[in-house]
């Protein structure tokens, strides 16, 4: 009889570990965050970083810098300027994260959905509908984004890390308390 509640215990182990280890990406949301590198046409650099839950396709937050001549730090969550045309998603950053006509970064990203999106270059001529762009209306500069992309860095969201923990002290509970 010991034995065989041994056996189970260790049978119902085993499959809770396979089962939290095999699948770690039905617990939560990937959160990715991607590098973003580009040159506009008049030799600005453009550099920051995008942050997208890849499990629901919506950008978190944007912060991206156009050096001189632009000049520009544009920040953005998914706001209405950021959406999908035909065949890619632009991205609108602007200073302070706040709407404006006259001074942008536009990142167009050559995707139909940002579900699994995994990084990749930036639309950088005809594209589509739009292009990537970078534009400083207080200082009349603008100039289209002739190379750039996005590269991810994956990391899993808080919660997965805490679901992860906590059943791995539950597995350990169990293990000593079958040890007894």
């Amino acid at each position: 009889m010991s034995y065989k509640m041994s056996f189970k215990r260790s049978a119902l182990l085993g499959i809770a570990a396979l089962s939290l280890f095999a699948t770690p990406t039905m617990y939560a949301d990937m959160i990715t965050t991607f590098t973003v590198t580009g040159v506009t046409a008049d030799s600005a650099t453009i550099s920051g970083d995008v942050i997208i839950d890849v499990t629901t396709g919506v950008v978190q937050s944007a912060s991206v810098n156009a050096s001189s001549p632009i000049s520009l730090t544009g920040l953005a969550f998914d706001s209405p300027d950021s959406q999908f045309y035909s065949g890619e998603y632009a991205l609108f950053t602007t200073p302070g994260g706040v709407h404006s006509s006259a001074s942008f970064i536009e990142l167009a990203i050559p995707v139909t959905t940002l579900i699994g999106y995994t990084g990749g270059s930036l639309c950088t001529g005809s594209c589509g509908t739009t292009n990537s762009f970078a534009q400083n209306g207080t200082l009349a500069v603008n100039s289209f984004i002739t190379s750039g992309s996005l590269t991810a860095t994956t990391t899993p969201e808080p919660a997965s890390v805490v679901l992860v923990g906590s059943a791995l002290l539950g597995l350990f509970a169990l293990r000593r308390r079958i040890a007894r």
